[in-house]
């Protein structure tokens, strides 16, 4: 490849919309990490024939392939070009997010082979709100990144995106509280009271109860004589719940660079910043990636008939 020469006055800290060169090698590795985790995700998709992990956790896996492609072009343009740049940005931004979409589907059938009476909502709104809200926050992120990319000043499109983002948080939060309050109450056997259907009155659900779930109400069902003791998470699950909280605090801890990045400003110190990129964005959404590949809902969760 024949060597890029700048246009003549060619300032990179002040004219390149990066503030720097993205480094090569660098590009290289992360498309070579994205690409082997998104590979063995979607041969793991296939093999337990978990299809839900295709528009979410692959196709996370393949936005940051295009983004980080995006950024070896821009490596090798002396990060001159403004499309690779706004490529990168909105790709980077958006991937993870279907990625979050797994987790809510996952918790959701959880909680509904654990135990739904120690949930504060019932397993089906809980997939229900937290997919609408990350397909919100995505639509709003894109929807963000298309204006930035069309206009000659991108700073009202990078302020959608910042609303996107900060959407997602706040969902991500939520989500991170009741699922720790749901493990909580699930090791502790301290079950939700509920109105039952058909009785007026309250009831308080314990561990002996046999728990049906329905569209809308929970269904007492008599009692496990023999039972005793509170429950306990299979050792297979209870593996998979730590990793996936692992995995989620480092989404929260991208989610958080992203927030500061693009509140910041496009000629901020933050987004001037590559290392800050590397370790606290992609560095962040690939050990998520990484772990979600090696303690896999199909390794440890039984969750094919579901």
């Amino acid at each position: 490849m024949a060597p890029f020469t700048p246009p003549p006055g060619f300032d990179v800290k002040t004219d390149s919309p990066y503030h720097y060169i993205p480094t090569p090698w660098i590009c290289v590795t992360f498309i070579s990490l994205f690409g082997a985790t998104t590979f063995v995700h979607l041969v793991e998709a296939f093999y337990f024939r978990l299809w839900w992990l295709l528009p979410t956790v692959v196709l996370a896996g393949i936005g940051e392939i295009l983004g980080w492609a995006a950024r070896y072009w821009s490596s090798f343009s002396d990060g001159t070009l403004n499309t690779p740049f706004m490529i990168q940005i909105c790709t980077t931004i958006i991937a993870p997010t279907p990625l979050l979409a797994a987790y809510f589907i996952i918790l959701g059938r959880l909680i509904k082979q654990l135990g739904p009476q120690y949930s504060r909502i019932t397993p089906k709104r809980y997939t229900v709100i937290f997919c609408s809200a990350d397909v919100t926050a995505l639509f709003i992120q894109a929807a963000g990144g298309g204006i930035a990319s069309s206009s000659t000043d991108p700073t009202f499109g990078g302020d959608i995106m910042l609303v996107g983002i900060a959407l997602q948080l706040v969902f991500l939060c939520l989500f991170l509280a009741l699922g720790t309050e749901f493990f909580v109450r699930l090791i502790r056997d301290k079950p939700f009271r509920r109105s039952t259907k058909g009785i007026g009155n309250m009831i308080e659900l314990g561990s002996t109860d046999k728990l049906v779930h329905s569209d809308s109400s929970f269904y007492a069902e008599g009692t496990s004589a023999g039972f005793s003791g509170k429950p306990r998470l299979p050792k297979d699950t209870a593996w998979f719940v730590r990793g996936a909280l692992v995995s989620c605090v480092f989404l929260f801890v991208r989610a958080i660079y992203r927030l500061i990045e693009l509140s910041d400003g496009w000629n901020g110190p933050v987004i001037s910043t590559q290392w800050l990129f590397n370790t606290f964005d992609a560095a962040m959404v690939f050990l998520a990636m990484f772990i979600l590949c090696l303690l896999h809902p199909g390794l440890l969760l039984d969750l094919k008939a579901q």
